[in-house]
């Protein structure tokens, strides 16, 4: 009896420690107004060097204070952890404030070291010094646990990931829109928005049989005049093989602004099919995904049973939310910086680009629209890299503190 006493202790007390994130803080130095700040951190500390990454969460700190640094002073940021040159985690300004987290069975391996790569334009006059702190949930590489591999992507509204401008119109909103041809079935989740200030949504549409259905639509939280984070969508749905797939920014567009981007990071799986042999089945999937469109008067369902969870999408007649707005108009607003990345086409092309804006946005519900240039294919393993441009203000994750300790309610 106390032997399985202690072995019960013993399992919990395993169960404990595993469920307490990973943490690490590393030095960044100084950050203030008119310099741009960038460091690389070599082979950074992890949990193990061979395991599943389930989650992760990236705070900016102010060292001094050992309090998040302050949201509205954070113009331009970009955070990539990298393996071999590729980004297996990106934060920008946008979506840092969001944290990470991949849904059972799917998980991004982690097999080596990883550098920590991490990029600062700031509006505070007086210099802070900063430090990075990054949590991750993990779990220990096994062979006998089912998992589903995740690689991370990207897609943009313009076909070579560069900035772009937003001209002057009435306030109802600009929109502007780049379509991909999807190569193979997958099943997609953790779309993360890089935009600039002024967004009014950032949309993910699938477009297939004359219908469009709405993946993801990512909308603006705003602190005051700053553009603090913009919405996730973490729900797994299926990507289908010869589906055309819509990437949609729609700008307030009082006021003409430059630089602005629209992209999305977001992540990918192939789950096996299922099988069958000596009286035992396995399934590396989990439920199913259906998608549902409306074009007119009836609709149409499509199932997919490879995903995830079981997911419903509503649908729409056309190629994204309308122009409506939330946010702040440009009044007392600092000229500031925002961040893209460039990832490889199919073509093997790539972009880099920067520079400054001021924008605004409205309350009106129709919108101009365009569509960007050529066709451009996302896939997986893309060597997407960064590219600085200007636009917009983010946040750390203030609101996932408890107190001023380091521990935090990440998962």
């Amino acid at each position: 009896m106390k032997i399985l006493s202690l072995l019960f202790i013993t399992i919990c007390l395993i169960a404990i420690i595993n469920a307490e994130p990973f943490t690490n803080v590393l030095d960044f130095g100084l950050v203030s107004k008119s310099k741009f700040a960038t460091q690389t951190f070599v082979d950074i500390s992890l949990p193990s060097s061979n395991f599943n990454l389930e989650g992760i969460q990236v705070i900016i700190l102010n060292k001094t204070s050992n309090e998040p640094f302050n949201h509205n002073f954070i113009s331009t940021c970009l955070v990539d952890f990298t393996s071999s040159g590729k980004k297996i985690v990106s934060f920008t300004a946008s979506n840092i404030q969001n944290q990470l987290i991949f849904p059972s069975p799917y998980l991004v391996q982690i097999d080596g070291s990883l550098n920590l790569t991490v990029s600062m334009y700031t509006l505070n006059v007086e210099p802070l010094n900063v430090s990075i702190a990054y949590y991750m949930k993990y779990e220990e590489s096994s062979g006998s646990k089912t998992i589903v591999k995740l690689t991370r992507t990207a897609t943009s509204v313009v076909s070579n990931f560069s900035s772009f401008n937003v001209p002057q119109g009435s306030g109802s909103g600009y929109s502007i829109q780049n379509s991909i041809p999807w190569i193979s079935n997958a099943e997609a989740m953790n779309f993360q928005a890089s935009v600039s200030q002024g967004i009014i949504s950032l949309s993910f549409i699938e477009q297939m049989n004359g219908q469009n259905t709405v993946i993801c639509k990512s909308v603006p939280t705003y602190n005051g005049n700053y553009l603090a984070k913009m919405s996730e969508c973490d729900n797994v749905v299926s990507l289908y093989k010869g589906a055309t797939y819509i990437t949609q920014a729609v700008y307030n567009n009082t006021l003409p602004l430059k630089n602005v981007i629209g992209n999305f990071g977001f992540y990918v799986g192939y789950p096996a099919p299922s099988t069958t042999g000596g009286g035992s089945t396995t399934t590396t999937g989990g439920g199913s995904t259906t998608h549902t469109s409306t074009t007119g008067g009836g609709s149409t369902t499509h199932t997919s049973t490879t995903g995830g969870g079981s997911t419903t999408h509503k649908s729409t007649t056309g190629g994204g939310g309308g122009g409506h707005s939330s946010g702040p108009s440009t009044s007392g607003h600092h000229g500031s910086h925002s961040q893209s990345e460039s990832s490889q086409s199919e073509s093997g092309s790539k972009s880099e680009s920067g520079s400054k804006s001021e924008s605004s946005q409205s309350d009106d519900s129709s919108f101009t629209t365009t569509t960007a240039g050529s066709q451009s294919n996302s896939f997986p393993d893309s060597s997407d890299e960064p590219s600085y441009t200007s636009g917009s203000s983010g946040s750390s994750g203030t609101y996932i503190w408890n107190g001023k300790g380091r521990k935090i309610d990440i998962f």
